[in-house]
């Protein structure tokens, strides 16, 4: 089982233990790729996104998800390419059969999305990447976003 996924109709958890589970599964499929290398540090974030055009909390009862998210930037000569990296970083996913997977091709590259219930809701990880020819970026996002979220 990949980390930080409860499964199942359990009672919501806090929006802090939502927290540590989006940093725990995103950091445990980052871990995926550690030593393929980047041509700088990887950007990661843990934060709130609100369900408001703006994304920003209008009141307390927005309904609200935890995002985090890695941007990797791999150099030119990286042993794997960003398709690579988001297929190997899938695997780990598609292990687990409570995950479902779909693909979308971006037309610079491709966009691997997968879905898990729990809580009443969906855990979301994307796995996106572009298909650049070098010198342009060698570019992958991890973004993994937590059930929906009213409380505190």
């Amino acid at each position: 089982m990949v980390a930080g996924c409860s499964g199942g109709h359990q009672d919501m958890p806090s929006e802090a233990d939502l927290t540590v589970e989006a940093e725990e599964l995103g950091q445990s499929l980052l871990a995926q790729i550690d030593g393929v290398e980047r041509t700088q540090d990887d950007l990661v974030s843990n934060t709130n996104r609100y369900d408001t055009i703006s994304g920003a909390r209008t009141d307390e009862h927005d309904p609200r998800w935890r995002v985090w998210s890695a941007a990797v930037t791999f150099t030119p000569e990286a042993e794997l390419s960003p398709k690579q990296a988001a297929e190997q970083i899938g695997k780990v996913l598609d292990a687990d059969p409570q995950w479902s997977y779909t693909f979308t091709d971006t037309g610079l590259g491709g966009s691997r999305e997968y879905r898990r219930e729990a809580y009443g809701d969906n855990w979301y990880v994307e796995l996106t990447y572009s298909e650049e020819e070098p010198p342009m970026a060698q570019n992958l996002t991890i973004l993994v976003t937590s059930p929906n979220t009213t409380r505190d």
